[in-house]
């Protein structure tokens, strides 16, 4: 996910909108709180990742080796800062290495030290969420509905309706997971979560030296190998609410991603195999929201920023265990800091306290 600084620096941007009432030391501080409580949070969802594969035996091609994030002579200064805040605040995942041991752990040519994410890992996506599926639907009180259009939410005197393009599901609790689509089916968040639109290739053959496992990026693009394949993307703009999740690449993008790639592992052949685009959801300050939207049963994860596997299942976990009342586990979103009322009413969103 993100390391403090990172987190800081995003949400201390949007509280001079959101918060004009603080000077410029409370809103540092304000930030700073917000930054903690974010990494300590995807900590721990880290950990129950880890025991979940572990303790059902998925087999999803999960490998923590960390993420190397290279960084150029003009973000050195922002990189020395970064490691030393994370050391300070004892957010210390994120730390800064030596060229040589760039090199060592990914194949990568440096000429500056970079960053380095230590506890991060890599799965294959579709067989982390094959996994969670067989295990949920091996319970006889969970059913799959797929190809099923959700076309809107209504409130009732019993709870919820939800009206799909097969019928009505009457429901005491709702729980979007919707993301860069949840603008389209509630227009409250139409400024409050942002469509990006970020896209991928991959192919046979690619960087010879780039080492298997490892989290790879630059400035401007991210990759990885996996067996005889690489795959690697960046990032794109916001696009309307109603083109979330298009899938329509760029070529351009793909050959410069490519280009800066080679910036750092030399010539190399590639077949390019695969190319595609979706949308990530965007919170303007660029932090996630987790909670209830309406504080009764409909309840929501979204915002990640790109930076879903860092937030959505301990955070899932958290709305599931306040949905059946359950408290003899951690909350680790406070609603001071993750609920949504943050984006959709921050008048009176309940800050914590400076």
């Amino acid at each position: 996910g993100r390391y403090f600084k990172m987190v800081r620096d995003t949400v201390g941007k949007n509280l001079s909108e959101v918060r004009p009432d603080l000077d410029t030391d409370g809103r540092k501080q304000l930030a700073s709180r917000f930054a903690k409580a974010y990494c300590q949070a995807a900590y721990q969802n880290a950990e129950l990742i880890e025991q979940a594969i572990e303790a059902h035996e998925f087999r999803c091609d999960y490998n923590r080796a960390g993420w190397v994030q290279a960084r150029t002579e003009e973000e050195q200064k922002s990189l020395r800062i970064s490691a030393r805040l994370a050391e300070k605040s004892g957010c210390d995942d994120w730390t800064m290495i030596e060229p040589s041991e760039a090199r060592k752990l990914t194949g990568m040519r440096v000429n500056h030290p970079a960053g380095y994410s230590k506890q991060a890992a890599s799965w294959h996506p579709a067989k982390w969420v094959w996994s969670l599926l067989r295990e949920a639907l091996a319970a006889e009180q969970v059913d799959l509905y797929t190809r099923t259009r959700v076309e809107r939410v209504v409130a009732n005197k019993d709870g919820y309706v939800v009206e799909t393009s097969r019928g009505t599901v009457a429901c005491r609790h709702v729980f979007y997971a919707t993301e860069s689509y949840t603008p389209m089916l509630e227009a409250a968040f139409h400024d409050a979560i942002l469509p990006i639109q970020e896209q991928a290739a991959s192919g046979e053959g690619g960087p010879v030296s780039m080492k298997p496992h490892i989290g790879i990026s630059g400035s401007w693009y991210f990759a990885g190998r996996y067996g005889n394949e690489v795959l690697w993307g960046s990032g794109g703009s916001r696009v309307p609410d109603r083109e979330a999740g298009r899938n329509k690449p760029s070529r351009f993008l793909t050959r410069f991603a490519a280009a800066e790639m080679r910036k750092h592992f030399g010539p190399y052949e590639l077949d390019l195999d695969n190319e595609w685009s979706g949308t990530v959801g965007y919170t303007p300050d660029e932090y996630p929201i987790v909670g209830s939207i309406d504080g009764k049963g409909r309840w929501i994860v979204a915002g990640m920023c790109g930076s879903g596997s860092g937030v959505s299942f301990n955070g899932a976990r958290c709305i599931v265990n306040r949905i059946l009342g359950l408290d003899d586990e951690p909350d680790d979103y406070p609603e001071e800091y993750f609920a949504p009322s943050r984006l959709l009413d921050p008048a009176n969103h309940q800050w914590p306290s400076v």
